[in-house]
């Protein structure tokens, strides 16, 4: 069964540190999880695919910021090139 808005919101508000320490070790899929508040119907089946969501986007954000970095530091590197051969020419044919 599909996580709900409601649960989608619960386990948000929660946190996926929060929601990992209420898993209880060697229940199966289709379990309820404890501890996630009254009407709350999540199995832990759900749960676990919610939490390998997150884990996903924490992963993908990850590879987005590595890329960044690694293309401000080209930028940097350019520049600093550019800087580098500008002031050796500065030094061959000076400006008057």
């Amino acid at each position: 069964m599909p996580l709900s808005e409601s649960d989608r919101a619960e386990l948000e508000r929660l946190g996926v540190d929060n929601v990992r320490q209420r898993l209880v070790p060697g229940s199966g899929g289709g379990s309820v999880v404890p501890g996630l508040g009254p009407g709350f119907g999540m199995t832990r089946g759900d749960v676990e695919e919610w939490l390998a969501e997150k884990s996903q986007e924490a992963t993908k954000l990850q590879r987005d910021i590595l890329w960044w970095a690694k293309a401000a530091t080209w930028i940097g590197v350019t520049n600093i090139l550019v800087m580098i051969a500008l002031t050796a020419l500065s030094f061959i044919w000076p400006i008057d």
